[in-house]
C-alpha cells in the first residue's frame, strides 16, 4: 500500500517529490488505469523499488512493465528483487527477514542521502 502511494505521489507531484521508494509493494505495475507505473513519464524523483522473490503481488508480470516504464521515461531508479517473502521488513510479520530488513533500511538511507546531497 505504501509503495503505491509513494510512486503515485512522485508521478502526480513531480516538483515536490525528489525520492520515492517501494519495499515489497504490490500492484504497482498492473493493468489498472491508476497503476503507478503509468505515471513514470511524469516522475522526476530518484526511485528505489525492492520486490520480494516470493511475492504474488509484485511478480515478473509486474516487474518487467515497471522496469520498462521507468527506463523509457529516463527515471533514475533501482529495481531489485530481494531473496525474501512479501512483508520482509515488517518486524511483527511472520515473513520478517532480518537480512532483508537491514538491506531495506540501508537502501532507504542511501537513497535519501544521495538525493538530499544532489539537492544541495
Amino acid at each position: 500500500m505504501g509503495g503505491s502511494f509513494a510512486l503515485t505521489a512522485a508521478g502526480r507531484f513531480p516538483d515536490r517529490v525528489a525520492a520515492a521508494a517501494s519495499f515489497h509493494g504490490g500492484q504497482i505495475a498492473s493493468t489498472a488505469p491508476d497503476s503507478p507505473h503509468l505515471l513514470a513519464g511524469s516522475m522526476k524523483a530518484n526511485v528505489y523499488i525492492a520486490g520480494a522473490e516470493n511475492d504474488a503481488s509484485f511478480d515478473a508480470e509486474q516487474f518487467d512493465p515497471m522496469s520498462t516504464a521507468l527506463t523509457d521515461a529516463q527515471v533514475e531508479h533501482t529495481l531489485v528483487t530481494y531473496p525474501a517473502a512479501h512483508g520482509f521488513a515488517v518486524p511483527d510479520n511472520p515473513t520478517f527477514d532480518d537480512k532483508a530488513a537491514e538491506r531495506h533500511w540501508q537502501a532507504l538511507r542511501d537513497l535519501y542521502a544521495a538525493t538530499l546531497a544532489a539537492d544541495q
